[in-house]
Parts: C-alpha cells; structure tokens; sequence
C-alpha cells in the first residue's frame, strides 16, 4: 500500500508556510508498506529527500490528510522505486524564494513558474508530485497540469480529491477537508 500524506509540523517553519499560503497543511510525504509490516516515509526536508519510519515521522508533525492511493502492483512498485532512487538529493532552499514570486502573482490571478526552480533538489509538494507522476495510471493525467515548479502542498491536495480512482482515507478533517471534499464531520 502507498500513500501520500499531507502535514503539519511542530514548529515556527511550518506555521509560516502555512500563514504565507493561507492552508492547514505545510507538508507532503509518501509512505508505503514494507514486506515486513512496518510503514516508512519518504519526505523532502531540510536535509534533502530522507527515509524513516513512520512512527518516528508522527512524532514531530500532525497529520491532516492522507490519500492511500489504489493503484496497480505495478504502479507501487514504480512509485516507490522511483522514491527510494531520491534518497540524497537535496532540499531545493532557491525554490523557497521562487515561491514568494508565484504567491504574489496569485495574488493578482496571474500564474507563473516558480523562478528559482533547481533541477534535482525538491521541495515537498514537488517530490509527492513527481512520485505521482511514476505511477502508470490513466486517473493520473490531470496531475501532469500541476506545474511542478508552482505546486504546494494545498493544490496537490486538492488536485487529488478530484480525481476517481484513489480512495480518500481523511486522518483528521479540517476545514481545508471540509472544503475540499464538501462534507461535514
């Protein structure tokens, strides 16, 4: 099973990204089955594209939403290969300062690229995009709109409740849920 979590961190980062973009969440992550039962993540974080388990993971970040994604053997496999083959890359930090230039454009209903955009280096919503995008599954194409250098963690949330084949597993519903999903707790 593989999911795509969306997070919120304990701390002053987190509550920045979430004042700045105006969303509950902050974060994207990727989290899958081992053989052996146990869950770990795959996150971009300040230190590159890491992997941990999961449990360590929860303990400095609340989970907001996640979509278990149902998908083919196939897709899984390639998913998570395609995750696990990130490991060490790097944080994209120039892309941070891109996304001030693409929230002020969204601002004025203008939609441009993020500027800055390193190629290699990922930012959290990016990876979770790209490790969508290794999936080989028709439901996906809409994702391949997403501009991967002006994607945050809200639009790809978004992005996936509106498509049919993943099932949408809500871990807490926020108001960002309630909107998204149009349903009431």
């Amino acid at each position: 099973m593989i999911r795509i979590g969306f997070s919120k961190a304990n701390g002053l980062p987190s509550e920045v990204i979430r004042g700045v973009t105006n969303s509950l969440v902050s974060h994207v992550f990727v989290a899958y089955s081992k053989v052996d039962g146990t869950t770990n993540v795959i996150e971009a974080c300040s230190t590159g594209i890491v992997e941990s388990v999961e449990a360590e993971f929860r303990k400095s970040n609340t989970i907001v939403a996640e979509v278990e994604l149902e998908v083919s053997t196939y897709s899984e496999k390639a998913m998570i290969a395609f995750a696990r083959s990130q490991l060490g890359h790097p944080y994209d930090w120039a892309s941070i300062v891109g996304f001030g230039w693409v929230l002020l454009n969204r601002v004025w209903h203008s939609k441009v690229s993020n500027p800055f955009h390193e190629r290699g280096a990922y930012v959290c919503s990016v990876f979770g995009l790209d490790v969508l995008r290794h999936a080989d599954e028709p439901a996906f194409l809409p994702l391949f709109k997403l501009d991967l250098r002006a994607t945050e963690p809200e639009d790809l949330l978004e992005a996936l409740t509106k498509l049919v084949t993943p099932k949408l597993k809500w871990i807490e519903l926020h108001d960002f849920g309630q909107k998204a999903q149009g349903v009431k707790p």
